[in-house]
């Protein structure tokens, strides 16, 4: 049998809980504002294997709640599994010849709290000022839709992905990048 790419893997992860949260819910014949705090626990274990990064229930709640966020603005119409599964993978997993651009706005301060990050690290990182470049502003509107920065833009032959969010981009490049932290374990 074939193995699973880690987008198939999440998306039957996150169909196998939905079955399992909607078995929960009908048991309590009532409403479930709480669902990102069920999913976060039932899926916590497994995902940390399928995306190589470990979360705890709260990272993994906030997650949960932009990925829904994300999807009824942007892709209302795509099936939740399919969408999340991808949303994960573009967050937290990575290719290892991906070649990465940082899309910023020097003021922001979650911009330059991830390009202290890069420099620290000493990370090459092509830098894409969406302020000075109507074409790096255009890139970023046509792939996430708005143009809130920071995004790192992960490029490899498999996959072109894109990550917002200034935690999750210094947790990726730290996970990847500091052999300090890495050669310590």
């Amino acid at each position: 049998m074939a193995e699973r790419s880690p987008l198939d893997a999440l998306g039957a992860l996150f169909e196998e809980t939905g079955r399992a949260h909607h078995a929960a819910f009908a048991a309590t014949n009532g409403s479930d504002p709480d669902w990102a705090i069920w999913y976060a626990q039932y899926i916590r274990d497994r995902i940390a294997e399928l995306v190589g990064a470990d979360h705890t229930v709260t990272e993994l709640v906030v997650a949960l709640v932009e990925a829904e966020s994300e999807r009824g603005l942007l892709f209302p119409d795509e099936p939740w599994p399919q969408f999340y599964a991808r949303f994960f993978c573009e967050r937290y997993t990575c290719e290892p010849d991906e070649k990465l651009a940082l899309y910023y706005a020097p003021s922001c301060y979650y911009c330059v709290r991830v390009l202290r990050v890069i420099e620290e690290l000493g990370i090459d990182v092509e830098l894409r000022d969406i302020w000075r470049s109507e074409q790096y502003r255009t890139e970023l509107r046509d792939a996430r839709g708005r143009m809130t920065v920071p995004v790192l833009r992960c490029t490899s032959d498999a996959r072109d992905r894109w990550m917002p969010e200034s935690a999750d981009i210094v947790r990726y490049l730290r996970e990847r990048f500091d052999t300090k932290s890495n050669s310590a374990e």
